[in-house]
Formats: structure tokens, C-alpha cells, sequence
């Protein structure tokens, strides 16, 4: 049942993002969270724990779904008409941008098992906690992305080369500058931070979590880059430099962790999100010139 309302739910928002109305889609998940919230303050999770979750998820997403459904059938006009040509083409770039996010769930997971088969439990749970902290540093950049992305896909698809270059090079100086100061912070309050989350008896994660706050500013810019691609229909581009990205992570992480442990892990993250940024930006400075060449 919860996949039906998920896929209603996901299909609204796609909408809510091509029309560039994403007040409607914040609202859905003001309903979402309202709906799960009522219902754990109603005592639903009290009667049966896991199945109260379960229950309030599917209520929750189900609501959504229904709200969203409601304004878009109140104020869009929906075209229902099934277009073997349209699917195809959707489908020729909706699978290589669905093998890049599985690429990039096995990249966030490799270095984990690595990590595990070369120095045990203890070693991944330090390099757990830094990951987790380091992960959460990110998120800023994939709000604002996918706040402006619509945008910029719009820009693109009327050929509107100008907006597309200026959006990009402003959006790139607010990255650099969000990833700078968030890695400064980091590398300085690390050890507060390794405290609050996890206790004095994970204060050696402070050094692998030093390391990957380095790796923020990277990566902050390969959100840029990554959604850029996409908007401009250069999905088959990204998925080949994650499938590089991937090898180059594996086999480093591979040869470092049996001889650093989890400070590798860190230092190995880093380089390869700086090897993405590289050959992702060369691709994007490459398409930029050969339409304006054009």
C-alpha cells in the first residue's frame, strides 16, 4: 500500500517541480510530518511500536499524496493520454540517472566493508560517527539544489545560454563559500562535536572527521556539477564518472585502510570527490564552450 502512495506522492512532486511550484510541494511535506506527528501524540505508537510506525508512515504518506492529487487536479490539467514515444524517451534517460543513484549508494557503503574486513567493528563504528557528522554537511547543498534546479532545467530547455552560465557561476560562489566556512567549523570544533554525538570514547573519530570536513567543499561543488549535468541531458556523462569515481575509491581504499585504517577511509573519501568535481567541471566547461561555439 505505502508504495502506491509514495509513487502518487513522487509523481506529484515531479509535477510541482516542472511547473517551478514548490510551495505546494513544501506543503505536502508540512501534511506529511502533521499527519505522523498527530498520530505518535495520539497514542498510536504506544499500542504497537513497530507497527504503529508502520501504520503512521503509510497514513502520513498517504495523506500527501492525497493533497497533492487534489491540487493538482483542482488547478493543472492533466494529460492521461499513455505516449509509447514519450516513455521510451523518458525511460532512455531516466535509467542511466537511476544507475548512477545505485552507484552512489554502493559508494557510500565501500569503504565501510573495507574498512570492516581489514580492521574489524570498532574501527567502523569511529569512522561510522565521523561519516554520519560529515553526511549532515552536505544536506545544505541538496536543498539548494533541488530548490534551483527546476530553474535552471527551464533555462536550458529554452536555450537561454546566458541565464544558464550566469545561475551556474552564482550558484558556484555560494557553494565554495558555504563549503569553506562549514569545513573551517568543523576542522575547529571537531572534537565539541565528537563529544556531543558519541562521548569521550569516540574521540578518535575527531581526526577521520577532520579529514572528510576537507572533502566538504568538493563535494558541495559536485552537487553543482551533478544537477547541472542532469539538467542539461548529460546523464550518461555523470554516470561515467561515478563508475570511474567508484573504481578509484575501491581500489584506494583497498591498498590505504590495511595500512591507516579509518584515517584512509577519510583521506581516500576526499580525493574522490575531488576526482569527481575534476572531471565532472572539465565536462560542464567542455559543453559550455561547445555551445557557445554554436
Amino acid at each position: 500500500m505505502v508504495l502506491v502512495f509514495l509513487s502518487l506522492k513522487s509523481s506529484a512532486e515531479m509535477i510541482f517541480h516542472a511547473r517551478l511550484q514548490l510551495g505546494w510541494k513544501a506543503m505536502m511535506e508540512v501534511v506529511s510530518s502533521t499527519v505522523f506527528l498527530c498520530m505518535v501524540i495520539g497514542g498510536v505508537l504506544a499500542v504497537e511500536r513497530v507497527g504503529g510506525v508502520l501504520w503512521a508512515w503509510v497514513a502520513a504518506t498517504g495523506s500527501a499524496a492525497f493533497f497533492g492529487w487534489m491540487v493538482l487536479l483542482r488547478y493543472e490539467k492533466i494529460d492521461w493520454t499513455i505516449r509509447t514515444d514519450l516513455t521510451r524517451k523518458l525511460f532512455g534517460e531516466i535509467l542511466p540517472t537511476g544507475a548512477l543513484l545505485l552507484l552512489f549508494s554502493v559508494y557510500n557503503k565501500v569503504d565501510v566493508l573495507i574498512l570492516e574486513h581489514f580492521k574489524g567493528d570498532a574501527a567502523v563504528g569511529i569512522y561510522g560517527l565521523a561519516y554520519k557528522a560529515y553526511d549532515n554537511l552536505v544536506i545544505g547543498a541538496a536543498f539548494l539544489m533541488n530548490s534551483v534546479f527546476p530553474g535552471m532545467a527551464s533555462d536550458f530547455a529554452r536555450g537561454d545560454r546566458m541565464s544558464v552560465v550566469k545561475r551556474f557561476k552564482g550558484l558556484f560562489k555560494v557553494l565554495v563559500a558555504g563549503g569553506v566556512v562549514l569545513a573551517g567549523g568543523v576542522i575547529v570544533f571537531a572534537p565539541f562535536v565528537i563529544e556531543i554525538l558519541g562521548g569521550k570514547e569516540f574521540m578518535p573519530a575527531v581526526i577521520p572527521l577532520r579529514w572528510l570536513s576537507m572533502a566538504t567543499v568538493f563535494s558541495y561543488l559536485n552537487h553543482l556539477t551533478g544537477y547541472s549535468l542532469i539538467a542539461f541531458g548529460k546523464q550518461r556523462v555523470s554516470l561515467m564518472i561515478a563508475v570511474g569515481a567508484l573504481i578509484f575509491n575501491i581500489l584506494l581504499n583497498w591498498w590505504l585502510i590495511p595500512l591507516y585504517s579509518y584515517e584512509a577511509a577519510a583521506v581516500v573519501t576526499g580525493l574522490t570527490e575531488a576526482v569527481v568535481f575534476m572531471f565532472s567541471m572539465l565536462s560542464i566547461v567542455y559543453f559550455f564552450k561547445s555551445h557557445t561555439e554554436e
